[in-house]
Protein backbone atom coordinates (compact mmCIF):
# COMPACT_ATOMS: atom_id res chain seq x y z
CA UNK A 1 0.00 0.00 0.00
CA UNK A 2 0.86 3.43 -0.65
CA UNK A 3 2.38 5.75 1.65
CA UNK A 4 -0.35 8.09 0.76
CA UNK A 5 -2.90 5.92 2.40
CA UNK A 6 -1.08 5.56 5.54
CA UNK A 7 -1.39 9.17 6.20
CA UNK A 8 -4.59 9.53 5.01
CA UNK A 9 -5.44 7.30 7.85
CA UNK A 10 -3.38 9.04 10.62
CA UNK A 11 -4.63 12.09 9.55
CA UNK A 12 -8.63 10.56 10.12
CA UNK A 13 -7.54 9.38 13.73
CA UNK A 14 -5.92 13.67 14.31
CA UNK A 15 -9.57 14.55 13.15
CA UNK A 16 -11.29 12.09 15.32
CA UNK A 17 -9.56 13.10 18.32
CA UNK A 18 -9.41 16.92 17.91
CA UNK A 19 -13.47 16.64 17.51
CA UNK A 20 -14.23 14.43 19.72
CA UNK A 21 -16.83 13.09 17.53
CA UNK A 22 -18.41 10.01 19.80
CA UNK A 23 -16.16 9.30 22.51
CA UNK A 24 -16.96 6.78 24.99
CA UNK A 25 -13.85 7.59 27.43
CA UNK A 26 -13.06 10.75 30.19
CA UNK A 27 -10.24 10.55 31.78
CA UNK A 28 -8.79 12.73 34.34
CA UNK A 29 -5.40 14.02 34.40
CA UNK A 30 -3.47 16.04 36.84
CA UNK A 31 -3.84 17.13 40.72
CA UNK A 32 -5.93 18.92 42.45
CA UNK A 33 -6.63 22.07 41.55
CA UNK A 34 -5.61 21.33 38.20
CA UNK A 35 -7.00 18.96 36.15
CA UNK A 36 -8.04 18.57 33.07
CA UNK A 37 -10.56 16.46 31.53
CA UNK A 38 -9.39 13.82 28.23
CA UNK A 39 -12.20 12.70 25.57
CA UNK A 40 -11.06 9.79 24.08
CA UNK A 41 -11.82 6.81 22.03
CA UNK A 42 -11.02 3.34 23.90
CA UNK A 43 -11.10 1.41 20.45
CA UNK A 44 -8.64 3.26 19.19
CA UNK A 45 -6.60 3.46 22.51
CA UNK A 46 -7.19 -0.82 23.22
CA UNK A 47 -6.23 -0.91 19.29
CA UNK A 48 -2.91 1.14 19.80
CA UNK A 49 -1.64 0.60 23.01
CA UNK A 50 -0.96 -2.58 24.86
CA UNK A 51 -1.44 -0.57 28.88
CA UNK A 52 -4.58 0.92 27.54
CA UNK A 53 -5.74 -2.82 26.41
CA UNK A 54 -4.95 -4.22 29.95
CA UNK A 55 -6.47 -0.97 31.69
CA UNK A 56 -9.70 -1.67 29.65
CA UNK A 57 -10.07 -5.59 31.09
CA UNK A 58 -13.18 -5.76 33.37
CA UNK A 59 -13.86 -1.67 32.73
CA UNK A 60 -17.50 -1.13 32.89
CA UNK A 61 -18.94 2.36 31.56
CA UNK A 62 -20.75 4.65 34.19
CA UNK A 63 -23.05 7.16 32.49
CA UNK A 64 -22.19 5.93 29.15
CA UNK A 65 -18.41 6.66 29.69
CA UNK A 66 -15.23 4.40 30.75
CA UNK A 67 -13.55 6.70 33.15
CA UNK A 68 -10.48 6.93 33.78
CA UNK A 69 -8.47 8.98 36.62
CA UNK A 70 -3.79 9.49 36.09
CA UNK A 71 -2.13 11.94 38.17
CA UNK A 72 0.34 11.86 34.89
CA UNK A 73 0.73 15.66 33.88
CA UNK A 74 -1.87 17.10 31.55
CA UNK A 75 0.78 18.46 28.94
CA UNK A 76 2.85 14.82 28.93
CA UNK A 77 -0.81 12.57 28.57
CA UNK A 78 -1.65 15.34 25.97
CA UNK A 79 1.37 14.41 24.21
CA UNK A 80 1.03 11.22 24.78
CA UNK A 81 -3.16 10.71 23.44
CA UNK A 82 -2.15 12.43 19.98
CA UNK A 83 0.70 10.14 19.44
CA UNK A 84 -1.76 7.24 19.96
Amino acid sequence: MSTKFYEEIINNYKKLYETKEDYDMKIYVGEKPNIKEFHAHSFVLKTQSESFKKTFINKEKKEGYFILNSNHSPKVFEILLRRI
